[in-house]
């Protein structure tokens, strides 16, 4: 008997093609085949399902092996998950620059244009490193869709770190979160996109849990200049969320990390010299910022947005949010807030409250109620 990958695998009734044979001669082959299986001959089983069974080789080979987790929808879930965690821990970390640089020279607009900037050299730096093979196999097309996604994220990112100078992280992480809601809507008005009932209702609900975990509603709610530009960075990142899915899909992922962390940051490289210049404080400017990269809080500060928040976690949002929908993974990224104020009760900033509570179980409700669907079938299969 020929080893089993010797062995040509062909469909029932499917002739035999190949030079100096015939449909009859393949006939013959095939009958002597299943008359020696009959009368005992041993041969490989995986050989004969092949041939006897209806079904591919694939679905055969599913039956034998369970699905794998890496790789697949949820092992994609999971890495966002992750990443959405270090975006909640952006928001204490963006805050805690803002406040120790109200000295900078060009104000909040050039203290915002300096944070993106000296992230984006080092965050590339740490990629060569450790990723090479994003900078030598990805195509220019990917450099292309990396570099455009990049551009819309570097405005969202500006104007939620320029937001963040007038407002509390509470009040940027919710406005922020309102992403999550864009997206359906963006989907169904630019490319006709509906989404299933139970992502939105999940949608629904969780943004009312962000609401109810970032707003306080024991004092008046006073909408200022960084709560609109938090709600401008929201739109920016939910265009980010949909065009990922829209276009990621279109070649290899993971190849869009090195053009989205470029452009995500080299314009503001550009633009804070610029406007350093524009407003006459270029050389005040160098110096401070070089009494700033000496500053250890400040320096532990950058380093940690640059290695978790940006090379981690957008490596990761490229790689793996164009493997589930854009509404599923604009709902995963409404457990942002939750991350953010987790972060703030273990350093102290904040308490545990009946608000952070109700906020967070409705964060998480609204994820279960996509995932419920799913989860029945296999809970009543297995029952």
């Amino acid at each position: 008997m020929r080893p089993l990958y010797l062995t040509r695998v062909r469909e029932p009734g499917v002739a035999d093609r190949t030079p100096g044979n015939s449909p009859g001669i393949y006939a013959k082959r095939k009958t002597n085949r299943f008359h020696r299986q009959k009368e005992g001959a041993s041969f490989d089983e995986a050989e004969g399902l092949a041939m006897f069974s209806s079904e591919p080789q694939t679905a055969i080979n599913n039956k034998a092996s369970p699905p794998l987790f890496w790789g697949s929808p949820r092992h994609a879930l999971m890495m966002l998950i992750a990443a959405t965690c270090f975006w909640g821990l952006s928001f204490p970390l963006t805050k805690y620059w803002q406040v120790n640089t109200v000295d900078c020279p060009g104000g909040a607009i050039l203290s915002s244009l300096t944070l993106l900037a000296i992230r984006t050299v080092p965050a590339l730096v740490v990629l060569a490193i450790f990723k090479p093979h994003l900078f030598v196999l990805a195509d220019r097309r990917a450099l292309l869709i990396g570099s455009f996604l990049g551009s819309i994220n570097f405005l969202g990112c500006f104007f939620q770190i320029l937001g963040l100078a007038t407002t509390t992280p509470t009040l940027s992480g919710f406005f922020t979160s309102l992403a999550s809601a864009w997206v359906p809507l963006l989907a169904l008005v630019c490319f006709r996109i509906s989404v299933a009932p139970a992502t939105l209702v999940g949608i629904c609900v969780g943004i009312a849990g962000a609401g109810v975990l970032e707003i306080d509603t024991s004092g008046p709610l006073v909408l200022g200049m960084g709560e609109g530009l938090s709600l401008l960075c929201s739109v920016m990142f939910a265009l980010v969320i949909l065009l990922l899915d829209r276009l990621g899909r279109r070649v290899e992922s993971s190849h869009l990390t090195v053009g989205f962390v470029g452009m995500t940051g080299l314009p503001a490289l550009v633009l804070a010299p610029l406007w350093a210049q524009k407003e006459e404080v270029l050389g005040p400017w160098m110096s401070w910022l070089g009494a700033v990269l000496q500053t250890p809080g400040l320096l532990l500060d950058v380093a940690l947005l640059t290695l978790l928040c940006t090379v981690l976690a957008y490596h990761w949002m490229t790689t793996y949010q164009p493997r589930v929908p854009a509404s599923r993974a604009a709902l995963v990224y409404l457990i942002e807030p939750l991350f953010a104020a987790t972060f703030s009760v273990a350093w102290g900033y904040d308490a545990i409250t009946l608000r952070l509570i109700l906020g967070g179980g409705l964060i998480l409700g609204g994820n279960f109620l996509v995932e419920l669907p799913a989860w029945l079938p296999r809970y009543q299969k297995a029952g």
